[in-house]
């Protein structure tokens, strides 16, 4: 496995173990078939920060009902959410959508989540002196 894919595990992890009475809406990737409510780890991007390789997950979060329910659980979902992707990275942003599922509009949020992956050099490691001339 990758160093993404190992990250996107330990995010998902942390997400199922914060829904313990719906983990199976959980989903590690988007799903075939969305149905509310669901939370998914979306496709992921990568960027660089110094030394570090970081990659962002967008995690989507669907519920369903009429709007004014839909925003108050949105709000409360959010903040779960936010709080168990602390344990794994750094929340960035989270906006506010609609989502087209073939039939009613659906509210999500959708949640962006950095993770750095390791380090990396640029330049060559400096040759080692063992008391000779450089």
């Amino acid at each position: 496995m990758s160093a993404i894919a190992d990250a996107r595990t330990a995010l998902h992890v942390e997400l199922v173990a914060a829904f313990t009475v719906t983990p199976w809406r959980v989903h590690r990737t988007t799903p075939a078939m969305v149905t509310a409510p669901s939370v998914w780890i979306d496709s992921v991007s990568l960027d660089t920060d110094g030394p570090f390789v970081v990659a962002t997950f967008p995690i989507v979060i669907v519920v369903d009902g009429a709007v004014r329910p839909q925003v108050e659980a949105l709000d409360d979902k959010l903040a779960l959410v936010w709080t168990v992707a602390e344990r794994v990275g750094l929340p960035q942003t989270a906006r506010p959508q609609s989502l087209d599922v073939g039939g009613a509009s659906l509210r999500a949020h959708t949640l962006d989540v950095q993770i750095p992956l390791d380090a990396r050099t640029l330049c060559p490691l400096d040759l080692v002196n063992n008391g000779g001339t450089p």
